[in-house]
């Protein structure tokens, strides 16, 4: 009973904690997922590759969302850009656990490059964008 009390807790504090998080934080832990998996694809460990895949489909959003972080006179355009950025990197890490799940190691590597050029292209756009 005990242990069952305190995986909720810990649930609740951490379920708080990601709604507090910071865009820097979100980007670090998306930063950190994307390390894993190359790591996995490195290693041949399909269950990095799994875990980074899926903190990257399901990470937090930011405190106060992405836009709070854009230059207030930028925010509409960069807005227009954002989901095909978002799918990109979301959806490629979905069908990286889909390919690694079925085997397809090599097409799993190639998702996930272009995942990683979808977060290259957000952040280009970011620094042009964001608050300075």
């Amino acid at each position: 009973m005990r242990k069952v009390f305190l995986l909720m807790v810990f649930t609740f504090l951490w379920a708080h904690a990601e709604e507090e998080l910071t865009f820097r934080q979100v980007m670090q832990v998306v930063n950190s997922a994307t390390l894993r998996m190359l790591e996995g694809f490195l290693m041949n460990n399909d269950e990095l590759i799994i875990r980074g895949a899926q903190e990257i489909a399901h990470h937090p959003m930011p405190k106060g969302g992405p836009l709070a972080y854009i230059d207030p006179s930028k925010r509409e355009e960069f807005a227009k850009a954002m989901p095909t950025f978002e799918r990109q990197v979301h959806d490629s890490a979905e069908e990286v656990l889909r390919l690694i799940k079925e085997k397809r190691r090599d097409e799993a590597y190639e998702k996930f490059n272009y995942m990683v050029k979808g977060c290259m292209g957000c952040h280009s756009l970011f620094r042009d964008y964001g608050k300075r």
